[in-house]
């Protein structure tokens, strides 16, 4: 809900974010700011997202899961088509992925996605995940491939932190706990965030930690 009030002669609109930093006494030229960083926070705890539209993650995304995927390679043979939608029945019909589906804000996940086996897919791709839950694969590829698919139809069609967790959770059950380690040590050596802090910061505690990077910015 945005909020609309007269404030040092200008016209503010603002969120719940702006309602405290006004009420902290914030500087104008801050409250918006503050407003920013509250709306972005609580986007990212109820969506598991860091940012609202695009996938920009999703590059890094591959790289990493790649370096994992080419490590463990031992533990992730190509699957026959009987294989694979074998894997697939009782991957959905796991309490792993159905909690998935059920977690928190997410709405979008589907409990009942469907696979398709083709020989090629457009371009390069090996797996898609459509927003009506359909999967489509490329055949002979491994499991690896297929949890990621099932990652978005659980309701991350996104790289981002949500999609981030459910791989790692998926991988750990249905692959091995050691590459789920190893995987989310490739996760952050490529800088993409694996957790979601809860804490959102009081306008005091943002304004700290503001002041403390303008004045470091200051001796650049």
């Amino acid at each position: 809900m945005r909020h609309a009030t007269q404030f040092e002669d200008q016209i503010l609109i603002y969120g719940q974010g702006g309602k405290l930093a006004i009420k902290a006494d914030l500087p104008l030229e801050l409250i918006m700011k503050y407003d920013r960083y509250y709306d972005k926070k609580v986007h990212l705890i109820e969506k598991g997202r860091t940012t609202r539209l695009n996938d920009s993650k999703m590059n890094k995304v591959y790289i990493a899961e790649n370096r994992s995927t080419r490590k463990f390679k031992d533990q992730l043979p190509p699957l026959s088509d009987k294989e694979m939608y074998k894997a697939f029945k009782r991957i959905v019909k796991s309490k792993t992925y159905q909690k998935l589906v059920e977690a928190k804000s997410q709405g979008k996940g589907h409990s009942q996605p469907s696979l398709i086996i083709k020989d090629k897919l457009g371009g390069n791709c090996q797996g898609w995940a459509h927003y009506d839950g359909s999967i489509e694969l490329q055949r002979y590829r491994n499991l690896y491939i297929l949890l990621h698919e099932l990652a978005h139809t659980a309701g991350h069609m996104h790289h981002d932190v949500g999609f981030i967790q459910a791989i790692l959770k998926l991988s750990s059950r249905f692959i091995s706990r050691e590459f789920a380690k190893d995987l989310k040590k490739s996760f952050k050596k490529s800088k993409i965030k694996t957790t979601i802090s809860t804490h959102i910061k009081t306008p005091q505690e943002w304004l700290k930690g503001y002041e403390r990077l303008s004045a470091a910015r200051k001796k650049l």
